[in-house]
């Protein structure tokens, strides 16, 4: 079974001890502290989660423990949702988990403390991860903001050196701090970001319900094909229109489409 919410305030989510999978984006809850752990207790088979830009107006998302109560997810979305900084010790203990995406659009809550340490740890706790988001984050750290640490071996990123043997299938570095995605050495069969047009592209197609971050994407998508003349214009193109047919009433995201001349 399969139930999808967006974009409410309140709501009451359809309760099924069969339902595989959930998305809930953009819910703001108003009332209620234990909403979202209530929530988790009566879906206990859930296999994937998407909770993109949840908030909850009382802090009841306390370091995300409610997702304790779903042990089988295979697939967790946390994209746009603050608390993310301090569920460490939630997130670990998730190791089924073979997709987790944290991304952030805020710059605030996406400046981790100790990133490299965050993700080390991560990585070491989720052995079945193939897939993993940290676009907007500082989370793949350079090696001089982790005190020059280095291992010796080929990988970029400090926090995924766990990962040089093992790459990840998928690995979301879309605007995070100091251009991660332009680096050489990254343990990911593919890799979102802005630094190559093969970036773009894939960040086009993974990122298309996401209209603040289709935003960003077209400007970069409309400078790649301004500076290269061998640019894939038919992909672009196809991105722009899916683009603008997924999302008809973001005003601003079409003006800027439209500003393009694509």
């Amino acid at each position: 079974e399969i139930a999808e919410v967006t974009g409410v305030q309140t709501c009451a989510l359809p309760i099924s001890p069969r339902l595989r999978s959930l998305t809930v984006r953009d819910l703001y809850v108003l009332q209620g502290r234990d909403y979202f752990n209530l929530l988790c207790k009566a879906l206990p088979n859930l296999t994937h989660l998407d909770l993109s830009g949840v908030m909850h107006s009382q802090g009841g998302l306390h370091s995300l423990k409610f997702l304790l109560n779903c042990p089988h997810l295979l697939s967790l979305v946390l994209h746009n949702v603050k608390e993310v900084k301090e569920a460490l010790p939630t997130l670990t203990q998730l190791d089924r988990l073979e997709h987790l995406d944290i991304s952030q659009l805020d710059e605030l809550y996406g400046d981790f403390p100790q990133p490299s340490l965050f993700l080390e740890e991560l990585v070491k706790h989720l052995p079945r991860l193939r897939s993993l988001d940290i676009s907007g984050t500082n989370l793949a750290a350079d090696y001089k903001d982790s005190g020059g640490r280095c291992d010796g071996k080929m990988c970029d990123i400090p926090g995924l050196t766990r990962r040089i043997d093992s790459p990840l299938d998928f690995l979301g570095l879309y605007w995070t701090k100091d251009d991660a995605s332009r680096r050489e050495h990254i343990p990911a069969l593919a890799v979102t970001g802005h630094h190559s047009e093969e970036q773009l592209l894939l960040a086009g197609r993974r990122y298309m319900d996401r209209p603040m971050v289709m935003e960003h994407l077209i400007d970069d998508l409309v400078r790649q094909v301004r500076l290269d003349t061998n640019s894939d214009l038919r992909a672009a193109l196809e991105i722009t229109v899916t683009c603008m047919e997924r999302h008809p009433r973001e005003k601003k995201l079409l003006g800027k489409i439209g500003r393009a001349h694509v």
